[in-house]
């Protein structure tokens, strides 16, 4: 299947603490995020740093190109074929 997204949204304040898809670590209440709304093989809502989510916008893989949640480096693009 195709991945889809379906949504992006800039967060200005995150209402609670929750985890970086990308690069793991925790988005702290009251600070910025983006979230991402999309279908893979199912519907997803993925939250990341704003930084995080410039780093895997700007990472050289489709849609559908696996990556490993939670290990890459904070606002550090993938490039493709790294994992």
């Amino acid at each position: 299947m195709n991945g889809m997204i379906l949504s992006e949204k800039h967060i200005k304040k995150t209402q609670k603490r929750r985890r970086c898809e990308w690069c793991g670590e925790h988005i702290e209440q009251g600070d910025p995020s983006m979230v991402i709304n999309a279908v893979w093989d199912d519907f997803q809502s993925v939250r990341f740093h704003p930084e995080c989510h410039d780093g895997w916008s700007n990472s050289k893989m489709g849609l559908d190109d696996e990556w490993e949640l939670h290990a890459q480096e904070r606002g550090k693009p993938l490039e493709k074929g790294t994992l």
